[in-house]
């Protein structure tokens, strides 16, 4: 369990905050980590581990009943997906009445 603990620190010349050791200790971070510092509504700022943006999309795939994707299938429907936007774009852009590309010529 952690304990809440609270501590005054300065902002030096760089902008930089020193975080206590034991703090650092008990939430398990360590020297090089990376954190995210966001400014909440209420004008703190608070810090926190960063959200791995790839954990949110894990398993958004999969389907009872159904076979996982390789990465390859995977890379292949990113790219299927890509074409048809980008096609589909075009087609847009294309179909616009008095768009650019009706008066040229």
């Amino acid at each position: 369990m952690i304990k809440k603990a609270r501590h005054v620190t300065r902002v030096g010349k760089r902008n930089q905050v020193t975080i206590p050791a034991a703090m650092l200790h008990d939430v398990g971070l360590e020297s090089g980590e990376q954190v995210e510092v966001r400014l909440g509504d209420d004008g703190e700022i608070h810090l926190s581990r960063p959200v791995d943006p790839w954990a949110r999309f894990v398993g958004c795939l999969s389907r009872p009943g159904q076979k996982a994707y390789s990465d390859e299938e995977l890379v292949e429907l990113v790219k299927e997906a890509r074409r048809a936007r980008a096609a589909a774009a075009e087609d847009q852009y294309f179909s616009l009445p008095g768009s650019l590309s009706s008066n040229a010529g």
